[in-house]
């Protein structure tokens, strides 16, 4: 019979396994999304938007959330989305000619004027809602 093989096996297996030259080595890390934190910034080159479905923690239920991938200078960052910073972005993409979203994948003139640029995403004071749920602030700057 095989033997079972845990998360810790893949990841000795990858910590172990040497890369090529020449290669890129994409790996599913297995630790979800990154995280921007009550006043943290984060500052890179956008890469793409998507939607992914994940379980909600509350309801058990699957739902879409924005995920930003950003290329800093110590790697891709994956940000899940939230309320007001994918609010935000809509903005943005709506002043700069639109965008649609087909398959969980984004398009359009105002998508493509922020992929590939640079930004900063920095997120302020959490305030919190009627149902004591953290709320984030936002600020996004976006290099013309």
């Amino acid at each position: 019979m095989a033997k079972k093989n845990s998360a810790s096996d893949y990841e000795a297996g990858f910590k172990q396994r040497e890369v090529p030259e020449g290669f890129k080595a994409y790996r599913n890390d297995g630790k979800g999304f990154d995280e921007l934190k009550e006043g943290q910034e984060i500052a890179g080159e956008l890469v793409s938007i998507r939607d992914h479905q994940i379980t909600d923690q509350r309801t058990n239920e699957p739902k879409d959330i924005r995920v930003y991938s950003i290329r800093t200078e110590d790697g891709t960052l994956k940000i899940g989305g939230r309320t007001i910073l994918d609010r935000q972005f809509d903005e943005i993409m709506d002043e700069n000619g639109g965008f649609t979203v087909e398959n969980r994948r984004y398009a359009g003139r105002g998508y493509e004027y922020l992929r590939g640029r640079e930004i900063r995403l920095f997120r302020g004071e959490d305030t919190k809602t009627r149902m004591n749920n953290p709320l984030g602030t936002y600020e996004i700057l976006v290099k013309e």
